[in-house]
Formats: structure tokens, C-alpha cells, sequence
């Protein structure tokens, strides 16, 4: 999942591990290093999914990075919701919030990272 190119592979794959996190944790339990590994490396904004159109004398910019970014957001905050964190992967989340999140360029991200502070 974390070489997949498509993004909406990658955001369906994040939806999916909060789902089983938030129902049933024990599945996944062991390997917490791994879903924090793949939830972390989907947060900063990546500029190969910006795309720009022209439309008239405008330039328009898409980025299709934001369910992916709001997704890993989610995981992070099923994480910490069911208490499979420890005190470093809580460090690594306020540092993923602080240097990205609230750095976004997505007010639903912003929004959802001042909600996870």
C-alpha cells in the first residue's frame, strides 16, 4: 500500500485501517509501527498532486492530495482515540500536526489538526 501510486488507493487504504483501528483494535495491534510508518509518510502536502488547469486568463489549482492528507489525519485520531500510542508515536503526531498539518493548505485538514491538538 505505501508504494501504491494512486491516490485513491492510498486514501481508501487509510479509511480502511481506521475503520478496523476504531472496531476492532487487536487485529492490528502488533504492527502500530508499521500504521504509524505509512500515516506519517502521507502527511506532508506532495506537490505531484497538485495539478494545475488553465482556465482563461486564470490558473486553477487542484490538489488531490487532500482526502489522502485527511485520511492519514483520521488514522492518527483512531489511534490516539484507542489508546494504542505510545509516548513517542505521541511525539511523532504533534510533530506531524505542528509541521504540516496546521500548515496546510486545506482548511479541512487545518481544521481536523486543531481538533486532534
Amino acid at each position: 500500500m505505501a508504494k501504491e501510486a494512486d491516490p485513491g488507493v492510498k486514501k481508501n487504504s487509510l479509511e480502511g485501517l481506521t475503520t478496523i483501528v476504531h472496531n476492532n483494535w487487536q487485529i492490528v495491534q502488533d504492527q502500530l509501527g508499521d500504521l504509524l510508518s505509512f500515516a506519517f509518510a502521507e502527511v506532508p502536502i506532495r506537490k505531484e498532486l497538485i495539478e494545475e488547469v488553465d482556465i482563461g486568463p486564470f490558473t486553477q489549482k487542484y490538489d488531490k492530495g487532500i482526502p489522502i492528507r485527511r485520511a492519514s489525519f483520521h488514522l492518527l485520531q483512531t489511534l490516539f482515540e484507542v489508546g494504542a500510542t505510545t509516548s513517542d508515536s505521541v511525539a511523532g503526531m504533534v510533530d506531524a500536526i505542528v509541521k504540516h498539518g496546521l500548515l496546510d493548505t486545506s482548511e479541512e485538514v487545518v481544521v481536523l489538526n486543531l481538533q486532534l491538538l
